[in-house]
């Protein structure tokens, strides 16, 4: 008995050393995988583009200061319109702080639509003007009795001068051709120009460097009204 269990031991352990043999080439060829030093570069990126999102958000819903932005929104129809540069005016130009844009020869028709529009919504003496605009000009309507209080007067009212007032220290410094045109019954067309001259000569005091002509036109009782058409400057 002890012979057979010897030789089951010795064949167990002959079995052992095959079975090593075997899969020695295998067991050294085997490495566990490394771990990748830079696998932090992905948490990384995802916050670094987060916070990227982040400023974009916050500069999208951001106000640009006024100043700044008319200056830059000029400075581009200049550049890509074909703007020329023209004579700086010295000078106030009214709470829109007019003062600190490039004056050039002529604005654009829609920019300077959405400047006058901004401009009255901000004052009250402006908020009785009726802007339209067209393909090559602007136009803004005032009533008559708030300029002149009736045909034969040549002296402008207390309230016309308020509006022309702030109407000139914000675009008296503009070298568009201009427009006055004056709708009157036909009894009062003999004053009508000397009215339209009182009312382009607040333009020029004012340094409006571009052309200004005056036309009358006959209208009916309570039609009265006083326009000025502001030509494109492109």
């Amino acid at each position: 008995m002890d012979s057979i269990k010897r030789l089951k031991e010795l064949r167990e352990n002959a079995q052992d050393v095959l079975l090593e043999e075997k899969w020695k080439d295998t067991l050294t060829s085997y490495t566990a995988p490394t771990r990748n030093d830079r696998i932090w570069l992905t948490s990384f990126t995802d916050v670094i583009a987060l916070m990227l999102v982040f400023f974009v958000m916050m500069f999208s819903m951001s106000a640009p200061k006024e100043s700044n932005w008319v200056s830059m929104v000029q400075s581009m129809n200049a550049k890509f319109s074909g703007g020329v540069e023209g004579k700086k005016v010295s000078g106030v130009y009214g709470a829109y702080d007019m003062k600190r844009i490039k004056h050039y020869e002529s604005l654009n028709n829609r920019y300077l639509f959405a400047v006058l529009k901004n401009i009255r919504n901000k004052n009250k003496a402006l908020e009785v003007i009726k802007l339209d605009i067209f393909s090559k000009k602007i136009s803004l309507e005032l009533p008559y009795n708030r300029v002149y209080q009736e045909g034969t007067a040549l002296e402008i009212t207390k309230s016309g001068r308020e509006t022309f007032d702030a109407l000139t220290s914000n675009i008296g410094h503009l070298h568009n051709k201009m427009s006055i045109e004056l709708f009157v019954p036909e009894l009062n067309i003999g004053n009508g120009l000397k009215q339209l001259s009182n009312i382009a000569s607040l333009f020029k005091n004012a340094g409006y460097g571009g052309e200004i002509n005056l036309k009358v036109h006959s209208s009916y009782k309570g039609d009265e009204v006083i326009k000025l058409f502001i030509h494109s400057g492109n």
